[in-house]
């Protein structure tokens, strides 16, 4: 029997591959899902798979799932499965771990007693499309946060940074080799010093912000108290400083931004970044500039 020679491609040449891929079903190509006309009743796709499993344990997993959306997130893969019948597929299959939720990532221990975290469940594995994995783990932040009593908004930001982390991984993991990638972990010890850090991140950044609202409410009473016209427009110059600090702050960080975005898809989101708060600033001080003029003309 002859072995089957399988091709290891370059990295540029799988990154031609996925631009192809994208090209053919870009991420928005899954916006604004409906369920299908022949959907499966997900009640009924349960009852199926219950048959299979241990009589006197279903009732405990029924009433585990009920606790909360998430929890019955938790145990309706196969519901989910289904409902991806039919969505855009770029064609990359891989090997799905087939339940990728959040709950499903955590800490196990190596056969040399180091702690790594990584997906610990793989008891639905299967062949299949990256896409379902992604979706699967995103949809779980989402439904997480929302269980959670997050605003919708901070449900979007916890998702969008959980599919930017996969993203900034899997560029990474393109630039190494497959060894490399077989042996890349994620130890317990690393993971703390990162949570540290984005602690320690957030405290400096509280102490920034209550530095920079006393500097400019000492400056506003300053000013005032030595053009007492300018009383009545404290909180606007208040807003104004504190938007030209902000900006001055985030600009090196929005340029750098700038430079590698994708404009081909977003043309005016970037600019726009920057441009609001300037422009917010610029009409707060028009606006102080034009009421003292028209109280000195009314003066006069």
């Amino acid at each position: 029997m002859t072995p089957k020679k399988v091709r290891h491609f370059s990295v540029d040449e799988r990154q031609e591959i996925g631009r192809e891929a994208r090209k053919a079903v870009p991420p928005s190509s899954h916006e604004g899902w409906v369920p299908a006309a022949h959907r499966p009743d997900p009640v009924a796709l349960l009852e199926e798979q219950d048959k299979t499993r241990e009589a006197d344990l279903v009732p405990v997993r029924h009433g585990r799932m009920r606790v909360s959306p998430f929890t019955f997130y938790r145990g309706t893969a196969k519901i989910m499965a289904a409902d991806f019948e039919g969505t855009p597929r770029s064609g990359l299959e891989v090997q799905l771990c087939g339940d990728a939720h959040l709950s499903n990532f955590g800490l196990f221990a190596s056969p040399e007693r180091t702690l790594l975290f990584d997906l610990n469940d793989f008891d639905e594995t299967l062949p299949g499309p990256f896409e379902y994995d992604v979706m699967r783990m995103a949809a779980s932040f989402t439904i997480a946060a929302r269980n959670n009593g997050f605003t919708a908004a901070q449900a979007r930001s916890v998702t969008t940074t959980a599919i930017a982390a996969y993203r900034t991984a899997m560029a990474d993991f393109a630039g190494l080799h497959t060894l490399e990638v077989w042996y890349s972990r994620l130890a317990e010890k690393e993971l703390m010093k990162g949570i540290a850090r984005a602690a320690t991140a957030a405290a400096l950044l509280t102490d920034y912000v209550l530095t920079v609202a006393v500097s400019i409410s000492a400056g506003i009473f300053a000013v005032t108290s030595f053009v007492p016209s300018l009383g009545a427009h404290k909180v606007g110059l208040s807003l104004a400083c504190l938007l030209v600090i902000v900006v001055a702050n985030l600009f090196p960080t929005l340029t750098t931004s700038l430079a590698s975005y994708n404009t081909s898809e977003h043309t005016f989101g970037p600019v726009l970044v920057i441009l609001v708060p300037i422009l917010i600033g610029v009409a707060i001080l028009l606006g102080v500039v034009r009421d003292l003029i028209g109280k000195g003309k009314h003066g006069t």
